[in-house]
């Protein structure tokens, strides 16, 4: 019987293999530090890593900590890839249908390109090269067109939140686009529903009691504000799949919580009683408003009927910000990013023991099998006892062409078009129903720029300015740039040449009712009885049988009185 002596320790990251020789027969002896003696400690590190949001520095700096010695940063990044292949493999039941993830950097090209050097072989981060906001659209657009390749069926239905131009990409550039129906997130929608409702009551355009009318509690200990928010997204989910009760109800809400219940259903507890009726005392130009705030959900109750919400998608984010840290440590930089997203997949699968599900290479031990356990108790305990939502404060970063207000909407129904058409062309016939309401009507609208109502009423018409575009444009020419331009386009009122114009042409109507020996006589919006939808708004009359249309421009100041005289 020979003693062992101990001769070197190798090691592989933080495995280490402890060498030790009999010095009677002189034979090796191996004893590792790990369980397998391929190095399965390394792989639970990184796991671990990946689970709490940590990269290779923070666990250096652990370990240093405690006296261990750590992996090298190489080391880490291999295990790293493994662990994403793992995960990729290893998905199993309730994944999601399709992940996908974009970068716009690769920190090794970078490296390369800023030290000049020639490009190694590497797994390269970058697969993306628009704007950050069209990656949402690209990513989903890609899941449909995979669909029937990945999984045999085409997708239905998508559920979003109405602030992306992901369904109209969806429409455009998926084979079977058309067939697809947007769902609306109901709870984005009451979301919004409440930020405006907030916005007015803040807004001193609007009278101050009238504002207090809105945000002031009663008896109950909430205000109208919260009733009206907490009644449109209870009206989507009493109102299951019935679009015309779900808009009837959403547009008598607003008379509902000033006190007039003559159009509420017979479950309102309310309408029995003896309740004021505020709408009459309300600020009408503030009624308007929050009425204007709840007509996209009345546009929308064919989609909002459904009663869906993202919140999946949202919680699975949140677990993408869990394993990337709450992003204080950017991964993006290098393929780390897409094995955390994976690791997220399957947090959000198999729930909190995911890890027991993924590490299969073998048993994962007495405590972590523990551990994990009673988080997923916890996690059940949880679940049946209700999550409790608390207020967060937001911040807003603006928006663009691909996300927010500006983005391209689904198209509103056909029948909720003819109607809302029928609507718009019956309210500008009753203003020009009698020969009295067209004087009427033309002499309120004297005074044109200077007028409020002139600019507020002149969207409604098609004027001479603008109605050779319309009657030119072809049948196949789309509409919807003319749209923008007649309707959403915004003029520099501060320019100079605008300026100038208005400040001159006064003057030039006075030099030409001197020069021509006439009369120019102020008028406002003339508006044909046949045809209401066409206005003329000239800038003046001459007499009974002529108008008059000036142009001040800025670039001939002078240059006309020069001429007369070389022409004298």
């Amino acid at each position: 019987m020979g003693r062992m002596d101990f001769k070197k320790e190798t090691r592989i990251g933080i495995v280490s293999k402890l060498h030790f020789e009999c010095d009677n027969c002189d034979k090796t002896f191996i004893i590792c530090t790990s369980e397998s003696p391929n190095g399965k400690l390394n792989d639970s590190v990184v796991w671990a890593s990946l689970s709490i949001g940590i990269g290779h520095s923070q666990c250096e700096e652990l370990f240093g900590v405690m006296n261990i010695p750590s992996m090298h940063q190489k080391t880490f990044a291999n295990e790293m890839v493994s662990v994403k292949k793992g995960i990729i493999i290893g998905a199993e039941t309730k994944k999601p249908l399709f992940l996908g993830i974009r970068n716009k950097f690769c920190s090794l090209c970078s490296y390369y390109e800023k030290h000049e050097l020639p490009q190694k072989k590497h797994e390269c981060a970058l697969n993306f090269n628009g704007p950050s906001t069209a990656m949402e659209q690209d990513i989903i657009v890609e899941g449909f067109s995979k669909s029937i390749e990945q999984h045999g069926v085409i997708f239905k239905y998508m559920i979003g939140d109405g602030d992306s131009s992901v369904y109209a990409r969806i429409v455009e550039r998926v084979a079977y686009g058309r067939q697809v129906i947007k769902i609306e997130c109901a709870n984005h929608m009451t979301r919004c529903v409440s930020d405006k409702l907030h916005k007015i009551s803040t807004n001193t355009v609007y009278p101050l009691a009238a504002r207090k009318l809105l945000t002031s509690k009663g008896t109950e200990g909430i205000s109208r504000l919260g009733r009206l928010v907490k009644g449109v997204r209870t009206a989507v989910k009493t109102n299951l799949n019935q679009p015309n009760s779900l808009r009837q109800e959403l547009r008598n809400a607003p008379y509902h919580i000033f006190g007039r219940h003559e159009n509420c259903s017979s479950f309102c507890k309310r309408k029995e009683s003896k309740e004021d009726d505020l709408t009459l005392q309300l600020d009408q130009k503030f009624f308007i408003e929050i009425k204007k705030i709840i007509e996209p959900m009345i546009n929308m109750a064919d989609r909002l009927s459904y009663n869906q919400t993202t919140n999946q998608a949202e919680r699975y984010m949140s677990l993408v910000a869990k394993c990337t840290g709450g992003k204080r440590v950017n991964f993006t930089k290098s393929s780390s990013y897409t094995a955390r997203s994976y690791a997220a997949d399957l947090s959000h699968t198999n729930g909190p023991s995911w890890h027991l599900k993924a590490l299969r290479n073998g048993p994962c031990g007495r405590f972590t099998d523990q551990i994990f356990n009673r988080k997923q108790k916890k996690h059940e305990l949880r679940k049946s006892r209700g999550y409790i939502y608390k207020n967060k404060k937001k911040c807003n970063s603006g928006t663009d062409i691909y996300y927010g207000p500006q983005a391209a909407l689904p198209d509103i129904s056909s029948d909720n078009m003819a109607e809302r058409k029928d609507k718009f062309l019956n309210k500008l016939a009753e203003r020009v129903s009698s020969s009295q309401k067209i004087e009427n009507f033309e002499i309120s609208t004297r005074g044109q720029h200077d007028n409020n109502l002139w600019r507020e009423l002149r969207m409604d018409y098609l004027t001479a300015s603008n109605f050779g575009k319309v009657v030119k444009r072809r049948p196949t020419t789309p509409c919807h740039n003319l749209v923008k331009q007649l309707l959403y386009q915004k003029k520099d009122l501060k320019s100079p040449a605008i300026i100038y114009g208005r400040i001159n042409e006064q003057k030039a109507v006075s030099k030409y009712e001197e020069t021509k020996n006439v009369e120019v006589t102020a008028c406002g919006l003339f508006v044909d009885a046949t045809f209401p939808f066409l206005g003329a708004s000239p800038d003046g009359l001459v007499g009974d049988d002529g108008i008059i249309e000036v142009k001040c421009l800025p670039f001939i100041e002078g240059k006309l009185a020069e001429s007369k005289k070389s022409t004298n």
